[in-house]
């Protein structure tokens, strides 16, 4: 069984090499479209993904970027207290050696300190993951949701 911190993009990596399938031009490595989103265990708050200029071969960069999305990302005290609710949509591009060069928010809801929280998950994310892997394409933009729903405050951390 998988822990909940898994995403589908990890368990598709996994089949893709039990199968033997490979990455050969034309075939997997081609950019396509690849979404999911990441679930934190300890949080309500969940991070949604997607791309269109991923191939294969840049999942390894996409699920370490989660795992560290998740680690760094705090909520701000006006959510955890129930305060406040919403989402923030990032845009980023990624360079090929695996830095986040830019990032823009192009759309959100809910109190600035959600967005804040976002943004500085995002830095601090990139910060932590350059030196572990690199993105195997000339650039890979990458949209990123934080959604913080409303829950009971007895499911808040």
């Amino acid at each position: 069984m998988w822990p909940n911190r898994y995403s589908k993009v990890a368990m598709a990596c996994l089949l893709l090499s039990v199968l033997g399938c490979s990455s050969s031009p034309g075939g997997l490595a081609s950019p396509q479209e690849v979404s999911g989103s990441w679930n934190s265990v300890d949080s309500p708050v969940y991070i949604s993904y997607s791309s269109e200029s991923a191939n294969w071969s840049n999942l390894a960069w996409l699920e370490l970027f989660g795992e560290e999305l998740l680690d760094q990302l705090v909520p701000p005290y006006a959510y955890r207290l129930g305060v406040v609710v919403g989402y923030t949509k990032i845009q980023l591009q990624v360079s090929e050696s695996g830095i986040v060069s830019e990032t823009e928010v192009v759309d959100s809801a809910g109190h600035e300190s959600l967005h804040t929280a976002s943004l500085d998950a995002v830095a601090k994310a990139s910060a932590a993951i350059v030196e572990l892997e690199r993105v195997q394409s000339n650039e890979l933009l990458v949209e990123l949701v934080f959604n913080y729903p409303a829950v009971e405050q007895g499911d808040r951390e």
